[in-house]
């Protein structure tokens, strides 16, 4: 019985083979395969930046100034005036909105599966439903009749927005006029090359 030849062995071997640890036959190894585009992880993704800029956008409105006041101290942050920060968080609202809508659409079934027990029409899941609605409710009627401590974050927005006007308030000036009176007087003065101030 004559020994195969090493160099004969090599050339028979494919290139995306190799031999096993244990001597044996070779083993082929993965080939790549490109995986199709998700349109429903494109949307989840979509969907969760947006969150992210709708967040932002809004943690940065709740901590600005009045927009008379931005406007007169020409308030920003991130180099975002208050007027781009209002845009970008339309824009970010009604983007997240559509983007949403289109990705209830596509997993509506699963989501109908949540709620309805499979192949009956019984209400699953009838405790956690009541008591997500039971909470949406109350912060809405906390919210309408002003009660706290619901309230309390809409306090505190008015709280910080009247701390930029005590800042603001140049009660030490020269003139001696406040915040408001230095915008009437400012609107009132003619000008052909500003853009009026926008609240």
């Amino acid at each position: 019985m004559t020994a195969a030849n090493p160099a004969t062995l090599s050339s028979n071997r494919r290139p995306n083979s190799k031999l096993s640890p244990a001597g044996g036959s070779a083993v082929r190894s993965p080939v790549a395969v490109q995986r199709p585009f998700s349109l429903r992880g494109f949307a989840s993704l979509l969907m969760m930046l947006c969150v992210v800029i709708v967040l932002a956008s809004g943690i940065a409105l709740y901590l600005a100034p009045r927009g008379r006041v931005a406007n007169w101290i020409s308030w920003s942050a991130l180099s975002l005036s208050r007027q781009q920060w209002v845009a970008v968080h339309i824009n970010a609202s009604v983007l997240f909105i559509v983007v949403t809508v289109t990705h209830l659409a596509m997993n509506w079934s699963r989501l109908v599966g949540y709620v309805k027990k499979p192949g009956r029409r019984r209400i699953h899941m009838k405790r956690e439903l009541v008591l997500a609605l039971a909470v949406l409710c109350a912060v809405f009627a906390g919210t309408i009749l002003e009660l706290p401590p619901i309230n309390a974050p809409v306090e505190w927005k008015y709280e910080i927005r009247d701390s930029w006007e005590h800042r603001a308030d140049p009660t030490a000036s020269r003139d001696g006029l406040g915040v408001p009176e230095r915008l009437a007087a400012k609107r009132s003065a003619p000008s052909y090359h500003t853009a009026p101030l926008r609240s």
